[in-house]
């Protein structure tokens, strides 16, 4: 994934760390500014987004061995 924020969420994640994709959907995000990371499928697809207190995911963390440990864990402490 090619992170274009900086957020805590993925905080000691490397830059384009692999995580776990199981399906071809391809969320369209009505601000860009909410896309903080995203992950080249023959085009640049949304992976995460932010809005407010508002996570989400196209990709499945519980799936991604230690860099999805990892966002879970950095979820768990986040504060907004």
């Amino acid at each position: 994934m090619l992170f274009r924020s900086k957020n805590n969420l993925f905080l000691d994640i490397k830059n384009l760390s692999h995580f776990y994709f199981v399906h071809s959907y391809a969320f369209e995000a009505e601000n860009i500014k909410d896309i903080i990371c995203t992950t080249d499928y023959e085009k640049p697809v949304v992976a995460a987004l932010l809005k407010e207190n508002i996570f989400g995911t196209q990709f499945h963390p519980e799936k991604s061995q230690d860099n999805g440990i990892k966002l879970l864990s950095n979820f768990f402490k986040w504060n907004l």
